[in-house]
């Protein structure tokens, strides 16, 4: 049963994208389907009268024919739908098995009376298939052509099989006495069915239609709000290690503190009693106030990008936070890339900013840059000002980004990253804290060559 279901579903989704099912699709997989039970029922059909006739010993007769021709232009139909030509297997289905079944016989003149009885029956029964086939617009050229095909078979049945007909038939002779009450009921017959299936089909599509747009639209919802679920989780992660990150940066300045106060007890002590020996210890002392150095501004850039959840603005000094930001991410930096600053002036460069949200920012872009950079690169922090704004350019030598891509760089979660070395959240929030600040944000790249990100701050005025 399991192979027998996976067989089907082979056949419905013949030269379709089974991960792309959508509305319009299922006219496509009637088609399939119709197409392969027309196969199935006529290779039944004629393998049982082929034994008739064989045990009859006799030949094969118009009919057997017909059944073989019907069955040639469905095993062409599988083929067009493997090529993904659909509409023309439709057409197949719709205009062609009719001809042949219902007038190969007449044109031959191999008509019988018998024919006459079922051929209209055959016709209306073939002209749902339109309804099923196509999409339900009642502009649809095919389907309004395929319902006047239909409609004039249904007219002229009896007219090209007297024309055609190579001898006289008994039919002829009963029919034309209630000819109009016949062709009356008939069309009434006919066009009743086709208003109800119109009526059927438009009502059906217009609900799976809207089924489809709601099942989209939920879909979407569920996206965005496992989106900011997982932002909310993050943000709260974030939030947790500023806690942390300020609670440690306490911790580190109080044995700093009596590292410090200690070399400058030993600094005193050898001024006093060992002057003799100042020159071979002074290069370890002077190593040691080194590390704290660097510690005391590792410490203080702790403490001012834990700041970032403090929504409290003041003056910044941009200069400072970008070296302060440097001096966080020197563990990320290898000794082959190089971070080269290029400030337009020494002096301070002040805006109205919260000082921790800023820090944030340029570490997600100065992170970015060295999380592109594979082997070695250089990473160049310029700034260039003028009486209102400050540009901070920060470009690398990384691989770049690529085009189709560059207009997506700032959206929540957007990331070309592995999965486990990114969220897709640092651009997108350093666009959010620029926008609060009220600057603007640009990125210009090229692929496998290298990054430019240029952020504009207004400057606090004089």
């Amino acid at each position: 049963m399991k192979r027998l279901r996976e067989f089907w579903n082979n056949i419905t989704y013949l030269g379709l994208n089974e991960n792309n099912r959508l509305v319009d699709d299922k006219c496509i997989m009637m088609s399939n389907r119709m197409n392969f039970a027309l196969i199935f029922i006529l290779v039944i059909v004629s393998v049982l009268m082929a034994i008739l006739r064989f045990l009859n010993h006799k030949e094969f007769s118009i009919h057997t024919k017909i059944l073989l021709y019907a069955i040639a232009i469905c095993v062409v139909n599988v083929l067009l739908s493997i090529k993904k030509k659909h509409s023309i297997a439709s057409i197949n289905l719709i205009f062609f098995i009719p001809l042949i079944v219902i007038f190969v016989p007449i044109f031959w003149g191999q008509a019988r009376d018998i024919d006459f009885v079922y051929n209209p029956l055959i016709i209306i029964g073939f002209s749902f298939i339109p309804h099923l086939l196509l999409r339900p617009v009642f502009s649809n050229k095919v389907y309004i052509a395929a319902l006047l095909y239909f409609t004039l078979q249904l007219l002229f049945l009896d007219t090209i099989s007297q024309y055609f007909s190579t001898k006289p038939l008994q039919f002829f002779s009963i029919f034309n006495e209630q000819r109009i009450h016949y062709k009356i009921v008939l069309i009434a017959v006919f066009s009743f069915i086709q208003i109800i299936m119109y009526y059927l089909r438009n009502i059906n599509y217009r609900y799976e239609k809207k089924l489809y747009d709601y099942n989209e639209e939920l879909k979407s919802t569920i996206e965005e709000l496992n989106a900011t679920q997982y932002q909310l989780v993050q943000s709260e992660k974030m939030a947790s290690l500023g806690v942390l990150t300020s609670g440690v940066a306490h911790e580190l300045n109080n044995p700093l503190n009596f590292i410090c106060g200690g070399i400058h007890g030993i600094e005193d002590y050898v001024n006093e009693h060992l002057i003799d020996h100042k020159e071979n210890i002074s290069f370890y002392i002077d190593a040691i106030n080194e590390g704290i150095d660097r510690s005391s501004k590792i410490v203080s850039s702790l403490n001012n990008y834990c700041l970032q959840n403090d929504n409290k603005k003041g003056t910044c000094d941009i200069h400072a936070i970008l070296d302060n930001c440097i001096v966080m991410l020197q563990s990320q930096l290898n000794d082959n890339i190089i971070v080269t600053k290029s400030y337009d002036a020494p002096n301070q460069q002040l805006i109205n900013g919260n000082d921790g949200k800023l820090h944030q920012s340029f570490l997600n872009v100065l992170l970015n840059s060295i999380q592109s950079i594979e082997g070695s690169g250089e990473i160049t922090v310029e700034t260039q000002s003028n009486d209102t704004n400050i540009d901070i350019i920060i470009s690398d030598t990384g691989c770049g980004i690529n085009p189709e891509y560059l207009n997506q760089i700032f959206d929540p979660f957007f990331t070309t990253k592995d999965p486990g070395k990114g969220t897709g959240l640092g651009l997108s929030e350093t666009y959010k804290i620029v926008n609060e600040h009220d600057g603007k944000i640009k990125c210009f790249s090229h692929y496998s060559k290298g990054t430019k990100i240029l952020i504009t701050l207004p400057l606090i005025v004089s």
